[in-house]
């Protein structure tokens, strides 16, 4: 039914709630997840330390997905988390 799930994950409490549910669906359906995470251009802190917090929010997503034997592809872009759905479409394309 659902060949594909985005879930885009700031690793937050209420994205790990959010979590729960995507890994049910995507189990329930055979479907791949797809987490984003997106590094806020707009943030004054280094490019570097948002980066790791991204990767290893994304890799959390993944770990639990082989746990769990749901394939998870991770997407890391820069920009603006409230208006790059295009961005993260055509960085889904890519994989």
């Amino acid at each position: 039914m659902f060949e594909r799930i985005m879930f885009p994950t700031d690793g937050s409490e209420y994205a790990a709630r959010s979590e729960d549910i995507v890994m049910e669906m995507a189990k329930k359906f055979g479907s791949t997840v797809v987490a984003v995470n997106i590094i806020d251009d707009k943030l004054i802190y280094p490019f570097e330390v948002l980066e790791d917090e991204g990767k290893s929010i994304l890799s959390h997503v993944s770990e639990r997905g082989q746990n769990e034997d749901v394939k998870v592809e991770e997407v890391l872009i820069v920009g603006s988390p409230t208006h790059d759905m295009e961005k993260i479409v055509k960085k889904q394309k890519q994989i």
